[in-house]
Formats: C-alpha cells, sequence, structure tokens
C-alpha cells in the first residue's frame, strides 16, 4: 500500500505496522469509510482472510411467496350421488354348499311329459306347460349361454324360458351386473317357495314388474324362478308369464274381462297422485289374496311349473 510505504521509510517496521492499525481504527470508529446507497434488502457475512481484507458477500431477500393452493376433488354429496337400484343386489350370490329344502319333489314322467335335453342340460317336459319347447344357444357380447323358450320366438316374459349362464362368463361380460338384470321396480311380489333341483336349488316367486304404478294383472304376472347350481357355477333363471284367476285381465281396468278379478274402484279420479294411492293399496289387497290362491288357479298350473324346475340336470 503507498501510505505503508512512505511511513516505512521514516520509521522502523513494527511504528508502521502500529500506525496503520491506528490510521484503519480511526478511520473506522471516525465514520470515515466511503457510503454505500441502499439496495434491496440483503443479508451480510462477514469473511476475515489471512491478509485481514474484509469480504462482505450479499443476497438479495426476496419476498416470500405463500404455498400453492391445493385443488381439492368435488366432495361427494347425498345431493349429487347417481341414483341407486335397490333390487336385486349388485354382488352375486354363492349358494351354500348344502341344498335348500325343498317342498317340490323330483317329478314322475307321465302321457303329457318327455325328456328333453340340450347341451349339457336335461328337464322333463310337460306338454300341459304349452304347446312346444325349443332349446337354443345364444350369445350376449362374447358371452353364450344355454336357453329353453316354450316358442321359437318372442322375449322370456312374453312367451317363458328357462336361461342357464355360467357365472364366471357373466362376471366377465358384465362386470358389476347383477345375475340378470331386469331393469324395472317391482310392483308385486308372492312370497318365495323354496325348489330343488338334481343338483342345486333356488327360490320360486310369483311377481310384477314395472316402471310406473298400475292395478296387477295378468299381462305383468310372471312365474320367477331363480337359483344356483351346488357348485356355484352356474346360475337359472326362469320368467314365466301366467295367469290367475283373481285379477285383472290387462292393465285397464276398463277393458277387464275377467269378471272373478279383485274390483277396482267404480270411479277413479284423474288426478295422479289420487290415483296413484288407490292402486297402491289396492296391490297390496291383491297380495295375500294372490298368495292363497291353490296352485290349479293359475295357467299354467303351478305344479307343473315346480315340477319342471325339479326336474331340472345342469351338467354343462
Amino acid at each position: 500500500m503507498i501510505v505503508a510505504n512512505r511511513i516505512d521509510s521514516y520509521v522502523p517496521r513494527w511504528r508502521c505496522q502500529f500506525v496503520m492499525f491506528s490510521i484503519l481504527a480511526l478511520l473506522v470508529v471516525g465514520g470515515c469509510a466511503p457510503s454505500v446507497e441502499p439496495a434491496l434488502p440483503v443479508s451480510t457475512e462477514v469473511v476475515a482472510t489471512a491478509t485481514t481484507e474484509i469480504v462482505i458477500t450479499a443476497t438479495a431477500v426476496l419476498p416470500t411467496q405463500p404455498p400453492p393452493t391445493p385443488t381439492l376433488s368435488p366432495t361427494i354429496t347425498a345431493t349429487n350421488l347417481p341414483p341407486t337400484v335397490t333390487p336385486p343386489p349388485t354382488a352375486t350370490p354363492i349358494p351354500p354348499a348344502t341344498a335348500i329344502p325343498s317342498a317340490i319333489s323330483m317329478p314322475e314322467p307321465s302321457p303329457t311329459s318327455m325328456v328333453v335335453a340340450f347341451g349339457g342340460v336335461q328337464l322333463l317336459w310337460d306338454g300341459r306347460i304349452a304347446d312346444q319347447i325349443v332349446p337354443m344357444e345364444e350369445t350376449w357380447g362374447e358371452m353364450r349361454y344355454t336357453v329353453f323358450k316354450f316358442a321359437p320366438e318372442g322375449l322370456c316374459r312374453e312367451v317363458g324360458c328357462i336361461e342357464i349362464y355360467d357365472v364366471a362368463a357373466y362376471e366377465a361380460e358384465k362386470p358389476g351386473f347383477p345375475l340378470p338384470p331386469l331393469g324395472a321396480g317391482i310392483v308385486l311380489s308372492i312370497p318365495s317357495q323354496n325348489i330343488s333341483f338334481a343338483n342345486g336349488s333356488g327360490a320360486r316367486r310369483l311377481r310384477i314388474y314395472g316402471q310406473d304404478g298400475f292395478f296387477a294383472n295378468n299381462e305383468a304376472l310372471l312365474y320367477e324362478f331363480a337359483g344356483y347350481t351346488a357348485d356355484g357355477r352356474f346360475y337359472i333363471l326362469a320368467t314365466i308369464p301366467l295367469d290367475s284367476s283373481i285379477l285383472l285381465s290387462t292393465y285397464d281396468p276398463a277393458q277387464n274381462s275377467n269378471p272373478n278379478a279383485i274390483p277396482v274402484p267404480a270411479e277413479l279420479p284423474s288426478d295422479p297422485i289420487e290415483l296413484g294411492a288407490i292402486i297402491f293399496d289396492y296391490n297390496r289387497e291383491v297380495e295375500p289374496h294372490l298368495a292363497e290362491q291353490p296352485a290349479n288357479q293359475f295357467s299354467p298350473n303351478l305344479d307343473l311349473l315346480d315340477a319342471l324346475i325339479a326336474s331340472l340336470v345342469v351338467e354343462l
């Protein structure tokens, strides 16, 4: 440094050093250091080096940024849940290993009956049920299933049929769907009766399905059996149209042709809410009477249909 060299030429070296440190001390204490204009807020760090130089490192302090607000998924509430259908259950029930006790015994062949076998399924067909039975294989997507129809053409609820589904194939084709979906509410249901067949069991019911309220009638009444083979591999569904001697012949009471039908009130209100209440009460009145009817008061005879189910042998 220039000042140090000048001092060194007049006094010994230790005195020069003493003078240097004195001058530096006076500068610090007396505020003689050059002024620096303020800038952005900084954090300072002082580092002493071996040559006693003062090094200042500055880091700009940036404004603190608030953390981003997380985006939440919409909350599912009772007001935006998708509509649910209570019947039937979504999970496929597996029958117990033991057969359900049955009130129906294996039928004996009669002059009007014959053995019908198709695709590993066998049954004893009684000609008093219908003029014919047509076994066939049908497809639903990639799934194949066996059907015994009581007429070559028509829906099961119109002509009657027995369907046999492979449970694993059905669940692969229609995951999450019940076996099989009916797509309608239950208007009327008669308590079930257990039926066992050669290698399985299930329950038989008399039911009416529909989207809207209407008077119970023979155009909508169904014989329905649903069951499984004992190993749970196959599901059997029988859907057969049925007539009762005490039901209206058709949906419209004014067009009824059955004189023995349980009567509907003579005057029906035009208000749909009042009419709906009358229909509901009528159907609740019909149910116990229908449950008490003898088997021969139905067409086909319930005993013949129960015997048909009891004759099943499913060995696919």
